[in-house]
């Protein structure tokens, strides 16, 4: 994503609606970004991931899905 990473994103979007439910998708496994993300209490889905993978973090985010 040119010029944004996922968590500056979320953090941009929850200013204006703080309860949106995320789920970031990522390819990098570099420790202190995981963490970032982590902490800043969001799901991360690591690629490559199968549907059914996809389909529990959907539930996990957003219950009832």
């Amino acid at each position: 994503m040119p010029g944004m990473d996922g968590l500056t994103l979320v953090q941009a979007l929850r200013r204006r609606w703080p309860d949106l439910p995320a789920l970031v998708v990522t390819g990098n496994t570099a420790p202190h970004d995981l963490l970032a993300l982590q902490s800043a209490g969001l799901k991360v889905l690591h690629k490559p991931f199968r549907a059914d993978a996809l389909a529990a973090a959907l539930q996990q985010v957003w219950p009832g899905v």
